[in-house]
């Protein structure tokens, strides 16, 4: 999920639904955009200003495309339609996530999840649902049982959620953000309840569980910090390339890498040396998503206009590399409208002093495509060309 450490990794700040999450904005589909101080606009009208469709343009490159969301396109008009009219797949944000369905305690609340699910289900796209397990932000409850406590919680979350859903989910998230360099374990590892109770362990063991739990869904690993030029990037780079080798080794049950693509240019970014990490990434035999896909633009300056090219021209680099790597299989994007951005919970977390609301998505507040839109459009056509694309296409073709 998305990063919670500033640039020396010391000090965590909450994303999106972690202040005050259970008061999280709620809403959903409708076939209407509400312009703010304006009349109901027609959907075509409004969000479909630019002709182009991100998901019709992604299945060009043999790419799926999507967007997570969670209750907030459930009810609010407008919304919930632009995710699914760009989408070939999507997700969700927090609503499948071990603290939302038992944060007052081990029995599971599976009203939103469902929800996401049923709406995903009636607009008949395939859904990927996360995390089983992250080691950030654990229950307040969960924090004092005991290791055999633990180890019996762990099991049984994956038998009663993945068996709840099997058949009905695509994919699934399985480990989120094993690595945690700031946390000074043996293998860069993340401390947290899980950690605490197999050692490393808990990885293998939670796909290994979801694969018995469902024979046919896709099994996802997924990680952050990758595209980072900083000592993070650095430190989870080889340490997320040495567990994929191991769990292969191993026979693990998984199939897909995810890499969040956070792109955050304040830390450093070198899009020809994630490619290549990418390359080596699957030469272990692995599909690669881009799972989390935004561009943070706190650090960029200039007006409005000026920032939102600087975001553009991130989606396009970032991209670029990305698409030249025949094995990645699909793009989702962390939410699609800056209304919804968890940088704005970053920002109100912060307390900054001179604030401006975040833009780091393809569609601004009012749902209407901004050029980070039409970079990524732009990318998707330009990745249509060149072998990649065309071994993805044959890739989808079998799908």
């Amino acid at each position: 999920m998305a990063e919670r450490r500033c640039e020396d990794g010391s000090r965590r700040s909450p994303g999106i639904g972690e202040l005050d999450r259970r008061q999280m904005l709620t809403g959903g589909a409708a076939a209407l955009v509400l312009l703010p101080g304006a009349q109901p606009v027609a959907l075509s009208e409004a969000a479909g200003a630019a002709a182009d469709n991100l998901g019709v343009l992604a299945r060009r490159c043999g790419l799926r495309f999507g967007s997570a969301f969670d209750t907030e396109a459930l009810d609010e008009p407008g919304y919930g339609d632009l995710i699914f009219r760009h989408s070939t797949h999507v997700g969700n944000l927090n609503s499948f996530k071990y603290d939302w369905l038992r944060g007052e305690g081990p029995s599971a609340d599976f009203t939103n999840a469902d929800r996401l699910l049923r709406r995903a289900t009636d607009a008949g796209l395939p859904f990927t649902a996360a995390t089983l397990f992250w080691n950030d932000y654990p229950p307040a409850w969960l924090k004092s049982r005991s290791t055999s406590e633990l180890r019996y919680l762990f099991d049984a979350h994956v038998d009663e959620v993945v068996g709840r859903y099997a058949g009905r989910v695509a994919a699934w998230g399985v480990v989120n953000e094993p690595f945690a360099p700031w946390d000074n374990e043996p293998g860069h590892y993340r401390k947290g309840p899980w950690y605490a109770a197999f050692g490393p362990g808990y990885v293998a063991r939670a796909f290994e569980r979801a694969r018995a739990a469902d024979r046919e869904c896709r099994l996802i690993l997924n990680e952050a910090f990758c595209e980072r030029r900083d000592w993070i990037g650095a430190a989870v780079r080889p340490a997320l390339a040495d567990l994929v080798r191991r769990l292969r080794d191993d026979g693990a049950p998984f199939d897909v890498v995810g890499l969040q693509g956070h792109v955050q240019p304040q830390h450093g970014l070198d899009h020809a040396a994630f490619a290549d990490y990418m390359n080596t990434l699957a030469a272990e035999g692995v599909k690669l998503e881009i799972t989390e896909l935004d561009v943070d633009d706190t650090a960029i300056g200039g007006t409005l206009a000026e920032r939102d090219e600087a975001v553009a021209r991130h989606y396009r680099e970032f991209l670029g590399a990305a698409l030249s790597v025949d094995a990645l299989d699909g793009i989702m994007t962390w939410g699609v409208s800056d209304r919804y951005t968890w940088y704005r919970e970053v920002a109100a977390a912060e307390k900054r002093a001179t604030p401006r609301a975040p833009r780091p998505l393809p569609f601004d507040e009012s749902l209407l495509p901004k050029p980070a839109f039409h970079a990524i459009a732009q990318a998707f056509r330009e990745g249509a060309i060149g072998p990649a694309a065309l071994m993805r296409a044959e890739r989808s073709k079998a799908r």
